[in-house]
């Protein structure tokens, strides 16, 4: 596989994909392959290497979806597999080679955030992979923003599932008790809030918006435009209308003044949680947004 060449005498390459296994590189050599096949596609045309590369790396790279350099700096792998899927497939109507490679991406790596080892007290407690270095620092100041791995997972499955699937999806997302995951989901709902109504309509334009935190690695180089497909015309659509209806209506149905007292309270067993969500209005922010 070779880099997403711009300029330059010499075009680097990657023979060690071909020489060593998959689990010898480092997280640091996994994200840079997945950057290449994402920026490469969108910004350079469809080349068989990139999308054939992906579909080696994808299943071999899903056991370490959350790893990083180090458990304080840097994002999980995660969310450089979720922005190369979105260069390989930004229509989820686009024939990748076979039949089911959505429906397989959406029980793989949309799943991945749902792994037992990451929730190794059960959902009842709390789970291990958001904001991490957070976990043992009190009143570190995260919470007001979505972890990137949250946002990923979050976005795959509003873009990739059926309209159908989309209440099902959410009420289960909604159901997990774990402090942590309530948080996260508050400051969600209040990014794609903008998605939703079409405010915004790609995640390149949430970068620099300071009311908004939900994108994840590399997310800012999706906005609709992809050489491998659509050679720069008509922008390509990040969520399908009927998703972002089914999502906007099962929310407004599940959220209220009842169910958001209950999470805010719950979020009291972690303080830091309540203190840095209620210090930025995410309630206030809710409420307005879906009007409740």
């Amino acid at each position: 596989m070779g880099e997403a060449w711009f300029m330059g005498e010499e075009r680097e390459m990657y023979p060690s994909l071909l020489e060593r296994d998959v689990a010898e590189h480092s997280i640091e050599e996994l994200q840079v392959f997945l950057v290449e096949i994402a920026t490469g596609l969108k910004n350079l045309g469809l080349s068989d290497a990139w999308p054939e590369w992906y579909g080696y790396l994808m299943p071999r790279c899903l056991p370490r979806s959350f790893q990083r350099e180090s458990r304080n700096f840097g994002d999980y792998l995660v969310e450089y597999l979720v922005t190369a899927f979105m260069s390989v497939m930004p229509d989820s109507s686009i024939d990748w080679g076979y039949d089911a490679f959505r429906d397989d991406a959406l029980k793989t790596l949309g799943q991945a955030i749902m792994a037992p080892d990451l929730w190794p007290r059960g959902s009842e407690k709390s789970v291990d992979c958001l904001h991490p270095e957070a976990i043992d620092r009190p009143g570190y100041p995260v919470w007001t923003e979505t972890s990137g791995d949250f946002a990923a997972s979050m976005f795959f499955c509003l873009k990739y599932l059926e309209a159908n699937d989309i209440p099902g999806w959410i009420k289960s997302a909604f159901a997990i008790p774990c402090p942590r995951w309530r948080a996260q989901m508050l400051v969600w709902l209040c990014d794609v809030k903008s998605f939703l109504d079409s405010t915004l309509l790609q995640p390149s334009e949430m970068e620099g918006n300071y009311t908004l935190y939900g994108g994840w690695a590399w997310s800012y180089i999706i906005n609709g435009e992809n050489m491998a497909y659509n050679e720069w015309k008509e922008p390509i659509e990040f969520l399908p209308a009927g998703n972002r209806a089914r999502c906007h209506e099962t929310i407004s149905e599940l959220l209220n003044e009842k169910l958001l007292s209950e999470w805010l309270e719950s979020l009291m067993e972690f303080e830091s949680l309540f203190d840095q969500l209620t210090a930025t209005e995410v309630p206030e922010r809710l409420r307005r947004a879906y009007q409740f």
